[in-house]
């Protein structure tokens, strides 16, 4: 069930937010608490969605493309209509599912070789380095649907979108300002500096990537049905 006030709260949040009378700490903050006070699965679905389209370690004005700002207008139509998300999660296997059985295989060989210790985390390295190439090729590897929906999101279809368009007549869609461009909040040597940390975590552990990435990719689709 639909929860309005929290729809609406959240709703008159995010265009606070794009109309730039708050910044993204208070944005996150003022997200957070409606979507921790409310029942409502959309609102947190919503929220979600939302976490995606700002930085939480610094705090800045709006800034986005074109593509971002519809999205940001879509989520805004669903908040202010009745509709909910229904997402379905679908597996399927590739190639690089048995290429990182391979590259867990393999580093099972080098570590009975070499013996178990410290010495390991150093054997794990070369493995890491394999595993990051597997994820930026899955990340490459686009399903066709997902290139077709993306436009939509989180509407599957042109029609669904219309229908839930049809039903909140007073809505009003934003176009993108001319003046907003993305911005550069820190430097791309900051940048680096602040991944290593997370690329060697992943480097040094490897083995247990590699084990996830052995399980069939998960491709979610969602809908918005109205009641």
């Amino acid at each position: 069930m639909a929860d309005r006030e929290a729809r609406n709260r959240m709703a008159a949040v995010i265009e606070r937010y794009l109309h730039e009378e708050i910044q993204a700490f208070q944005f996150d903050a003022e997200l957070e608490t409606i979507s921790s006070e409310t029942s409502d699965a959309t609102v947190r679905d919503v929220r979600f969605a939302l976490w995606f389209q700002y930085d939480d370690f610094i705090d800045h004005p709006v800034s986005g493309f074109r593509e971002e700002w519809d999205y940001c207008q879509r989520l805004l139509l669903l908040l202010r209509s009745d509709g909910h998300i229904e997402t379905t999660q679908h597996r399927h296997w590739t190639w690089r599912q048995a290429v990182a059985a391979v590259c867990l295989a393999a580093f099972a060989v080098s570590a009975v070789r070499a013996g178990f210790g410290e010495h390991l985390l150093f054997v794990a390295i070369p493995y890491g380095v394999a595993s990051m190439l597997l994820s930026a090729w899955g990340r490459r590897a686009k399903h066709p649907l997902d290139e077709a929906m993306t436009p939509l999101l989180p509407f599957s279809s042109v029609s669904e979108l219309l229908r839930v368009r049809r039903s909140v007549p007073h809505f009003r869609r934003e176009r993108y300002p001319d003046a907003l461009r993305p911005r550069r909040f820190r430097s791309p040597i900051t940048e680096f500096v602040m991944y290593l940390p997370w690329m060697s975590i992943w480097l040094l552990s490897s083995p247990v990537v590699l084990l996830f990435q052995t399980l069939p990719d998960a491709r979610l689709e969602s809908k918005v049905v109205l009641p």
